[in-house]
């Protein structure tokens, strides 16, 4: 008579990580992050518009900062400036696209992609706010 093994993992280990590092994964994404907007109970739908409006304030101030950034600078940083931001741009870009990329075909695939470009956004807002803020507020 064979006696049956019982089904164990094999590694263990990996099965604790997983485990254990899962739930990080899923609060990683830019619309469960903590300072994230639109953070209420809703709709799948009522959080992809409230998403949208999101992104656009924060493009919104993304801009205004721009702008005053490149009137307090010199020349040559204003080149420099103009370089990064559209080196940023193209980053955001393809960054919010490759995360949508993971939902394709799935309902929450706006929502994660309007996630996505706010909350890429804001932290660049925040960004050019810790560089260029100071010059801002001394030039005004």
């Amino acid at each position: 008579m064979r006696l049956r093994k019982t089904a164990t993992p094999r590694h263990p280990a990996l099965v604790l990580f997983v485990f254990a590092f899962g739930s990080i994964v899923c609060q990683a994404q830019h619309m469960n992050a903590a300072d994230a907007p639109c953070r209420k109970p809703m709709s799948g739908a009522e959080e992809t518009e409230c998403f949208v409006a999101a992104s656009k304030l924060q493009d919104k101030k993304l801009n205004e900062l721009y702008q005053q950034a490149l009137k307090v600078v010199e020349s040559d940083d204003i080149t420099q400036l103009q370089k990064a931001q559209r080196v940023w741009l193209r980053f955001r870009d393809a960054t919010c696209s490759a995360e949508k990329a993971l939902y394709q075909g799935g309902s929450a695939q706006p929502m994660v992609y309007y996630a996505c470009l706010e909350a890429e956004t804001r932290y660049r807002v925040k960004d050019l706010e810790d560089t260029y803020e100071w010059r801002i507020e001394k030039f005004r």
